[in-house]
């Protein structure tokens, strides 16, 4: 038993002085975040954009593309639907066409279709998961 319990230890106390030293070392290297810098960003809403191309996947009728790790809108093939609007994490695409309500309905859709697919995905794994027990007692 000892054998066991002397590792356990010896571990257990490197584990636990590790996170009293990074414990220390958060506050002594905490760096305040300023309010002028949150402020500009909330007003500059399209600077915001960081390309991660969530708005560009959202997007069914391929009217965003990401370049130089922006998002960039073809307003020809844009159908309004707003769909990027709501998915988009940082709010750097604003629409000028839908009113609040009218956003907060399509978050609803999105909410909705997202809640399938999920669905969706987790019968298929269930029933993946189904046929591989059956094949596994057949054979």
């Amino acid at each position: 038993m000892s054998e066991i319990l002397i590792p356990v230890s010896l571990v257990f106390a490197v584990g636990l002085i590790a996170s009293i030293i990074l414990a220390y070392a958060s506050q002594v290297f905490y760096i305040q975040e300023d309010e002028t810098y949150i402020k500009l960003r909330a007003e500059l809403p399209g600077a915001n954009c960081g390309g991660c191309g969530l708005c560009a996947r959202t997007c069914k009728f391929g009217a965003i593309t990401i370049e130089n790790n922006l998002s960039v809108i073809d307003h020809e093939k844009c159908k309004k639907c707003g769909m990027c609007v709501v998915k988009c994490p940082t709010g750097a695409i604003q629409d000028m066409l839908h009113s609040p309500e009218q956003l907060e309905k399509i978050k609803k859709s999105v909410a909705a279709m997202e809640a399938k697919e999920a669905e969706k995905k987790q019968q298929a794994a269930l029933e993946a998961a189904a046929a591989k027990k059956a094949a596994a007692e057949k054979a």
